[in-house]
């Protein structure tokens, strides 16, 4: 079986005040996520480039208050019960530790703290903090399904600086279990589904084979890891991680876990390079530990005002249309990033 890589050029012709009203013809694209059916437009702008923007006055006077801080941590972070079975309330691995959200988006939702330091600017990124909340997360997860055996469904999620939607600058990153999928995860399980019933796996090893071929978007590897740039973007830029098959999200092996976090943190220092400063990512996984073709899937993907303009890079075709837009092409963006993965 195929993936179909739908792409539908546009053009719109006008007379342009910058030429002297003569007509003009503006050529952009509408493609459509081979997975997921996501509708990504690719709108003939050319951004400005991203200028630094000086952090100073913000870190410092969120610190003030940050619960996250080394100093505040224990009397402002919450605990787990008793009951858990988590020794002091709290999981800890590395430089991070995880403790229930106070403020959960779900039945099962945790916090993992990244490490002491109060801000870490992304082109500053080290693997170890990725893969310290990796692990927390994962000692998270064994929990919950030796109590909860029916929430397979998991996500590792990040809200980096105030444009991404976090409410605290310190690192962090959200950890989520259920027994149903969100929106997203059940998309992709149900093109897993109609792609190859027998073989969830099975679509992302096509989408790969596509991928590595056409070779416009793929990036490289981080050990087992494959990275490319998302054919319908979900933000200006959207980076794609694929793992391996495994036996769940429970089951990594540690060098696969530094593969991982090797590449987000590859990606997250692109957008320092580019003076972004803030982003999103999801980690989409499953905490089954019995099955050999489970899918994860990692995106990440910044969040900026753009520039010239000061307006957020989210806009009603996102909001109300339930579509994106960038002005960048997924292949420009691979071009950037690969020379993260050079060395």
């Amino acid at each position: 079986m195929k993936l179909d890589f739908v792409a539908e050029a546009q053009e719109a012709t006008f007379e342009s005040p910058f030429k002297g009203f003569e007509p003009a013809t503006m050529k952009g694209e509408v493609r459509i996520d081979p997975l997921s059916g996501h509708v990504c437009r690719i709108v003939p702008f050319r951004l400005k480039p991203f200028e630094p923007v000086d952090l100073t006055q913000i870190v410092e006077r969120s610190k003030e208050t940050c619960p996250f801080c080394p100093e505040v941590l224990e009397a402002k972070t919450s605990r787990f019960l008793p009951s858990f079975g988590v020794p002091g309330g709290r999981i800890r691995e590395g430089c991070a530790t995880l403790f229930p959200n106070a403020f959960p988006y779900a039945r099962h939702s945790a916090v993992a703290v990244l490490g002491p330091d109060h801000f870490v600017a992304p082109a500053d990124f080290r693997p170890e903090l990725v893969t310290d909340g990796l692990a927390v997360a994962k000692a998270y997860l064994i929990k919950i399904v030796e109590q909860n055996p029916d929430c397979i469904h998991a996500s590792v999620n990040c809200n980096y600086m105030p444009l991404s939607g976090a409410g605290l600058i310190h690192p962090h990153v959200q950890v989520l279990a259920s027994n149903t999928p969100t929106r997203y995860q059940a998309t992709l399980l149900r093109a897993a589904g109609e792609f190859n019933g027998q073989d969830s796996g099975a679509i992302f090893d096509a989408l790969l084979e596509h991928e590595v071929t056409d070779g416009k978007r793929y990036v490289g590897r981080t050990g087992e890891v494959h990275w490319l740039s998302a054919f319908a973007p979900k933000g200006l830029m959207d980076l794609w991680g694929v793992l391996p098959r495994s036996s769940g999200f429970l089951s990594l092996s540690s060098s696969l876990t530094r593969d991982l976090a090797d590449g987000m943190s590859r990606v997250i220092r692109f957008f320092g390079s580019r003076n972004i400063q803030s982003f999103n990512f999801s980690l989409y996984t499953s905490a089954v530990t019995d099955a050999d073709s489970v899918f994860h899937l990692v995106r990440l993907i910044p969040r900026v005002n753009l520039p010239g303009f000061g307006v957020s890079d989210i806009n009603y075709f996102e909001r109300m249309h339930d579509e994106s837009t960038t002005f960048f092409t997924p292949e420009e963006i691979a071009e950037g990033l690969r020379t993260f993965f050079q060395s």
